[in-house]
C-alpha cells in the first residue's frame, strides 16, 4: 500500500500553529521524507512532530516522555542535586506534568522503589538522592 501524500507537519504541541513546508505548500511529500527535512531542519520528529521551540529540556523532548515519572527523574537529573518533596514540586511546577505534594511523593517513592534514587530521613524530613549509573550518590 502507497504512503499517503502530505503537504506539511504541524507542530504537535497543543496552542502552537507552527508548520514545516517543504517546498510549496501544493507540493505533496511522502511523510518520511517530510519528517527527514523536517528533522535536519531542528524539528523533533521521533515521539511525534515538535517545532524547535518546543522541544523541551536539553536531551529530551519534554512534551513527549511517556509518564509523569520519566519526567520527573529526568528533571532529577538535570538539577543534580538531592531534593524534598516540596523541591520535586517546584521542578515540575509549570511543566505538562505539575501535581501537587501527594502526587510528586508517590512519584518519588516510585522511583526510589525502581532502584533510581535513595532515601533519607532526617528530622522528619525526607530527601531523595539520585543513584548515578556509576552507583555513587
Amino acid at each position: 500500500m502507497a504512503e499517503r501524500l502530505v503537504r506539511f507537519l504541524s507542530c504537535d504541541k497543543p496552542g502552537c500553529t507552527a508548520r514545516f513546508v517543504h517546498g510549496t505548500e501544493r507540493h505533496l511529500t511522502p511523510p518520511t521524507v517530510l519528517r527527514h527535512e523536517a528533522h535536519a531542519a531542528g524539528w523533533t520528529t521521533d515521539n511525534g512532530d515538535y517545532c524547535p521551540t518546543h522541544q523541551g529540556w536539553p536531551g529530551f523532548t519534554a512534551w513527549a516522555l511517556p509518564s509523569r515519572r520519566t519526567y520527573l527523574h529526568a528533571a532529577l537529573q538535570a538539577a543534580g542535586t538531592p531534593v524534598t518533596t516540596e523541591g520535586a514540586v517546584q521542578l515540575l511546577d509549570g511543566s505538562p506534568y505539575a501535581a501537587g505534594r501527594n502526587t510528586i511523593r508517590k512519584q518519588l517513592r516510585g522511583l526510589a522503589r525502581s532502584g533510581l534514587l535513595t532515601v533519607t530521613t532526617r528530622d522528619g524530613r525526607t530527601t531523595y538522592h539520585l543513584i548515578h549509573s556509576t552507583g555513587d550518590q
